[in-house]
């Protein structure tokens, strides 16, 4: 049952980031920017997240700044936001913690997610957000990846008047980070 049910997600993950993909690509998903809480995002995919951290014993840090409100899509941010959670939580190690903070900088909000997994070594971090080269690995307890959702959430970053980025050393975990402007 858990096998068919693992594969029944990885088949649901990669059709909803290849249409998400897709549209975005022939320019058929618009952004639609709004004042936008983002802490209320965080915290229910934290809940959301919960049974599959749970799997692994890890658990979640959460760290918001005051008030956080951005200007952007609202679909978008949280299509960014669960790729980033669930890919630390898929290459977390057995307990560990995730952390997710957010901190305002300049005109903008920085959200930053932060595992304690099997981190990336400095060639790969250089073609994360590229389709040529795209880095696929599997996460610490095998799960699969559809190899989409960093270039997902860099279009829809980008699309927002945002940047992304990641941080990284094998072994030592990842923190992808992003900004997204401030009303």
């Amino acid at each position: 049952m858990e096998s068919m049910h693992d594969s029944a997600n990885y088949g649901f993950n990669l059709l909803e980031n290849l249409l998400e993909w897709a549209l975005s690509q022939t320019g058929r998903i618009t952004a639609k920017p709004e004042r936008l809480e983002i802490n209320p995002l965080i915290e229910e995919l934290s809940h959301f997240f919960s049974a599959i951290a749970r799997k692994k014993n890890i658990s979640f840090e959460l760290k918001p700044a005051n008030s956080p409100v951005v200007y952007a899509d609202r679909n978008m941010v949280k299509t960014v936001l669960r790729n980033l959670m669930h890919n630390a939580i898929k290459f977390s190690y057995p307990d560990s913690v995730v952390s997710i903070v957010t901190y305002k900088k300049e005109k903008t909000l920085v959200t930053c997610v932060e595992d304690q997994g099997i981190g990336i070594s400095e060639k790969d971090l250089k073609s994360l957000f590229t389709l040529q080269n795209q880095v696929r690995k599997y996460g610490t307890a095998e799960e699969q990846g559809t190899g989409l959702g960093l270039l997902l959430c860099k279009e829809f970053i980008e699309t927002n008047n945002g940047e992304i980025w990641a941080e990284g050393q094998e072994g030592k975990g990842c923190k992808f980070s992003f900004t997204l402007p401030l009303p």
